[in-house]
């Protein structure tokens, strides 16, 4: 009787230590899981974008462009098909970056100084042309025409991947600033030799 007492206590023990057990890593769980979402919350997951390459391609006569099917689903990826299109200050070209990251831009722009005139010219240029562009069925952006016009475009196109966006070139204009930076390259290698002598690519 005592032996059969003793053999029950055993056993109701042994489960009450697994219950316990059972108990912890739930509750281990749901604490990994509820500060893994706080984190993510509070620093969302980014894709990372890479865009590299030169395209040529052709835009129509109503502004639509078809990105390279390579570029296109590095886009569908990043932000489902949307892209925000501005211009480039230095050159006359058109900056186009799926949406993701153009609010990481657009953050940057808004947290300099207003008070900075430098940096106020920056906001009103870039983010006042910036241009909300979702891609058609057909994977066409439709560029606006006053952003057109800025670079320029015509039919022939040439699409540059810079890393986390893309330039649109007219095909003629990118072709004499391309003659004009090798012509600066061959001087500045030229000019700085022994910065260049180690230098191997």
């Amino acid at each position: 009787m005592a032996g059969r007492f003793a053999t029950r206590t055993f056993f109701a023990a042994a489960a009450f230590v697994e219950a316990i057990k059972a108990a912890l890593a739930c509750c281990v769980v749901s604490l990994v899981t509820l500060t893994f979402s706080s984190y993510a919350r509070q620093r969302p997951l980014r894709c990372i974008i890479v865009f590299r390459g030169i395209n040529s391609i052709s835009m129509d006569a109503k502004g639509r462009m078809a990105l390279p099917a390579r570029y296109r689903e590095t886009v569908m990826v990043a932000s489902a098909g949307r892209l925000v299109v501005t211009i480039d200050m230095r050159e006359s070209c058109l900056l186009v970056y799926p949406l993701s990251e153009w609010e990481v831009v657009q953050a940057k722009l808004e947290g300099l100084s207003n008070m900075n005139a430098q940096a106020r010219l920056l906001q009103r240029l870039l983010i006042g042309h910036a241009t909300d562009l979702e891609l058609d069925s057909a994977g066409r952006l439709l560029l606006p025409t006053m952003l057109r016009e800025y670079a320029s475009l015509q039919k022939k196109l040439v699409l540059v991947g810079q890393g986390n966006k893309i330039e649109v070139w007219s095909a003629d204009h990118w072709q004499q600033r391309l003659d004009d930076w090798l012509q600066e390259g061959v001087a500045a290698m030229n000019s700085n030799a022994e910065f260049f002598q180690d230098l191997s690519l």
